[in-house]
Order: C-alpha cells, then sequence, then structure tokens
C-alpha cells in the first residue's frame, strides 16, 4: 500500500529511475522507505521528497498523519546504517559480523532520538538494515569500555590498542573470552597465534 501511494506520488519510480528497495512500517506510528538510484545524478531522497515536502505529505497524509521517512540505501551496511540515523552522527559503529549486531554509540542528547518513542525508531532501523541494532549513550560506553579494560586487563593484556581490538570485537568479559575458540582471537586486528595462546593458557589457570 505504502508503495503505491508513492508511485503515485514520484514518476521516476514508474520510469525505473528510482527503486524502492524495502519498507518497514509501525502503523500509525512510522514507515521507512529505502530508496536508491540508477542514475547517479539524481538523488532518490529528495525526488522521493519533493521540493518543501510536496511529494511525500500526501502519502503521509493517506496514512492519517504517519511520519515517512525516506533513506538512501546502501549496499554497505554500516553506510546504509549512517543513511537511516541521519542527520544524527553515530560517535562510532562496532560491528559484530557474526552475530550481525551493530552496536550504535551516539551523543547522550541524541541518544533518546535514535531509539524513538518506546524504541520504535531503532526497531524499524533494525528491521530495513536486516541486523540488530543496538543503541547506547556515550557515557554508558564509555563506563562499559572502562569496565570491560578493567577485567580483561587481568588476562595479561595491558596494550591499549590490543584491549580496544578485542572489545570492538564483541569480547567485553572473560566469559566473552573463554567462549571463543583460538582461530577468532588469533585473527582479532592485532592479535597472533601467541597472543591468542597465551590468553587461552591464562583461562585455564
Amino acid at each position: 500500500m505504502v508503495s503505491s501511494l508513492l508511485e503515485e506520488q514520484v514518476s521516476e519510480l514508474y520510469q525505473k529511475s528510482v527503486e524502492i528497495k524495502s519498507i518497514v512500517r509501525i502503523p500509525g506510528v512510522r514507515t521507512k522507505i529505502a530508496v536508491s538510484s540508477r542514475k547517479p545524478e539524481i538523488d532518490p531522497v529528495s525526488i522521493c521528497v519533493g521540493l518543501a515536502g510536496l511529494k511525500i505529505k500526501p502519502v503521509s497524509r493517506e496514512l492519517r498523519g504517519e511520519r515517512v521517512d525516506l533513506i538512501r540505501w546502501d549496499d554497505d551496511d554500516v553506510k546504509f546504517l549512517c543513511n537511516s540515523l541521519k542527520p544524527i552522527e553515530p560517535n562510532r559503529i562496532i560491528v559484530d559480523k557474526t552475530n550481525r549486531i551493530m552496536e550504535c554509540i551516539v551523543s547522550d542528547e541524541d541518544f533518546p532520538l535514535v531509539l524513538g518513542k518506546n524504541g520504535s525508531n531503532v526497531k524499524l532501523v533494525s528491521k530495513l538494515i536486516g541486523w540488530k541494532i543496538k543503541v547506547f549513550p556515550r557515557w554508558q560506553y564509555d563506563k562499559d569500555k572502562k569496565s570491560s579494560f578493567e577485567q580483561l586487563s587481568k588476562l595479561g593484556i595491558n596494550n591499549e590498542i590490543l584491549l580496544e581490538s578485542m572489545f570492538s570485537s564483541g569480547l567485553k568479559t572473560i566469559d566473552d573470552v573463554d567462549k571463543v575458540d583460538l582461530d577468532f582471537l588469533k585473527n582479532i586486528p592485532g592479535f597472533n597465534e601467541e597472543i591468542a595462546r597465551s590468553i587461552k593458557e591464562k583461562l585455564l589457570v
């Protein structure tokens, strides 16, 4: 239904120069539409929104005032996430490819905006991208990171760069490290087999 409503307003969708890649919705609350362009010179978001919202406002009215967000699609999931959060710029994004989780750290003041009412915004972003998105305010991220470094340093890792690599790879506690195998550890940026084995040996003590 949402797709048909937008196609009525945007001729470029009929002409196939602009394409709807995906639509996610919480009825009565919010809709997100990812769009892409087949021509580099065409901005698909601007085309679908229209001058001063001329094209998207009728769609919103048909949905009884539901908020409709247009997002530029990207095949790079991290860039797609950034596009989905605009105009908010994340401080940092941590990617866990194994579990398809992205942790997004934003400023304290932006945190409630990224979550949305009852978490609706981040839920829709997760569905749109196809990853689990976890959002943290900067203060909480800094606190968790400090606590994690204190724990992980007990494994004999005192190099902050290596601790950062472990943290960014999803290893935040000693229990997390115990659950992964040697291959996972040695493939962490900055690690090698010697470092990985040393850590595993510490866990056996």
